[in-house]
Parts: C-alpha cells; sequence; structure tokens
C-alpha cells in the first residue's frame, strides 16, 4: 500500500484529491494537512511514500515545506510531489522537484 499525504488550503482541492485517490487500489491517503506546518508535522510524524502538497499554503510555500522535509532527512527517494501553478513553471523549480506535469489549469513538479 502506497501511503499518500495531501496538504492544500482549499477544502474542496483538499476533499477532491482524497476521494479520487482514495478509490485508487494500492493508495491510502493517510492524512490531510491544511497548512504548510501542518502537513510539515503530519509529513515528519507519518513518513508518507508521496507527498502532495500545495505550492501556495498560507503560512509556509510548499517549496519551502519540501526544504524543511530534506532537511529533517524525511524525504523518501520515492515521489514526494509539488503542486505548482502554471505560472510557476518558468520560474526555478523547487528544490527537490525537478520534473513538470501538465494537468488541468495546473503543473505539478515531480521530485524524487
Amino acid at each position: 500500500m502506497i501511503k499518500v499525504l495531501v496538504v492544500d488550503d482549499h477544502v474542496v482541492v483538499a476533499e477532491a484529491l482524497e476521494s479520487t485517490l482514495g478509490s485508487v487500489e494500492g493508495l491510502e491517503v493517510v492524512a490531510t494537512g491544511r497548512t504548510g506546518a501542518e502537513g510539515l508535522a503530519l509529513a515528519l510524524s507519518l513518513r508518507p511514500d508521496v507527498a502532495l502538497i500545495d505550492f501556495r499554503l498560507p503560512d509556509i510555500s510548499g517549496a519551502d515545506v519540501v526544504r524543511r522535509l530534506r532537511a529533517e532527512g524525511a524525504s523518501r527517494p520515492s515521489l514526494p510531489l509539488v503542486p505548482m501553478p502554471v505560472s510557476s513553471v518558468s520560474r526555478p523549480s523547487a528544490p527537490g522537484a525537478n520534473r513538470p506535469i501538465a494537468t488541468s489549469g495546473h503543473a505539478h513538479q515531480v521530485g524524487h
């Protein structure tokens, strides 16, 4: 079972991700955080295999969450994901994020 953490301050987006991912065999959404600080604490305590992290959170950016997780040694070599707005794709990637994946209205950075 692949453990997934969702971090997004938009309730509708977070619930849609939880519902969609929860219906996929082999995936388990282990927690949902609404802020960067909450997501950071959840990632450190639960050690998910994958983290879907909104780039724009109300307190700490998704890029800062990834930086802090890497500094704490909490990142796994698998697939932590950092969602980023399309307008951000032209800017330098977040540390730990290296490959954009286009989706409707957004591009996501995939790191390892």
